[in-house]
């Protein structure tokens, strides 16, 4: 992606961190962005710091978990600026870390809905909308270091990271050969809220699991510019901030990617 004048991303949970992050580098880069998250004023607040540094933005407040909160999304993408190219789903909550005899199911169904369900509907909304334009493109999944290892308390996270893995596989190998490609990005611990209240939830149960190496969230935005790549789809891509239990669990690159015609 190293030319993205006329391109067009779209980004969820662009209110902070690695969306906020990845939103800023897209429109540094040339491209005109549509920023969607449940946070009006955080969305309303970047548009016009990027536009104040003679980027293109507009923002649509979405739930992800609504299919049709994800629709109109991307209809506004397409209405506003014409196309889409790109797209960063990136969308996902944290939810209440419990054991399993503690958890309730309705906790249990919010974080699905948000993170699993969430990512699904926006890849089959953004689908269609690229096959409609006939340009192809680019989407990046993102999951997490949890979508490889689990830790106690975390059921429900943890279960929603594994499940892209799956989704973000199976919808690559039917859009690759229709010129879209489709990877999943997990990142390891990153400098956002997100990991904080994770981080001060986990202590408040004395859970080990959580590392102390950290990278920032525009470490995660500079590695969606690889997913430009036109051989890379259907890989499960760690970032090298991926380090915990102090970087006993190291996970790696797939290798054996699908390649795009």
């Amino acid at each position: 992606m190293s030319d993205m004048n006329d391109k067009v991303a779209l980004i969820t949970g662009a209110s902070s961190g690695i969306g906020r992050a990845t939103a800023e580098l897209f429109a540094a880069r040339g491209a005109k962005v549509v920023l969607a998250a449940r946070r009006e004023h955080e969305l309303a607040t970047l548009t016009s710091e990027i536009g104040s540094r003679g980027g293109r933005a507009s923002f649509v407040v979405t739930d992800v978990a609504i299919a049709r909160d994800v629709e109109r999304m991307v209809v506004h993408a397409i209405e506003t600026f014409g196309r889409l190219d790109y797209a960063v789903n990136n969308a996902g909550i944290e939810g209440k870390l419990a054991g399993i005899t503690d958890l309730p199911e309705q906790e249990w169904d919010r974080v699905l809905d948000t993170n699993l369900k969430g990512t699904f509907l926006c890849l089959q909304y953004e689908a269609r909308a690229m096959l409609a334009g006939g340009y192809g493109g680019a989407i990046v999944n993102v999951g997490s270091v949890n979508s490889f290892l689990g830790f106690p308390t975390g059921s429900a996270y943890v279960a929603s990271k594994h499940g892209q893995i799956g989704l973000t596989t199976s919808v690559s190998a039917e859009l690759a050969p229709q010129g879209i490609r489709v990877n999943l990005v997990c990142p390891g611990f990153i400098d956002t809220a997100m990991h904080h209240r994770a981080r001060g939830s986990a202590r408040s149960q004395r859970c080990g699991h959580l590392g102390h190496h950290i990278s920032a969230p525009s470490n995660v935005g500079a590695e969606f510019r690889n997913q430009g790549d036109d051989q890379l789809a259907g890989a499960s891509v760690s970032s090298s901030s991926a380090r915990p239990n102090e970087g006993r669990y190291r996970p790696k690159f797939n290798s054996k990617s699908l390649r795009t015609p």
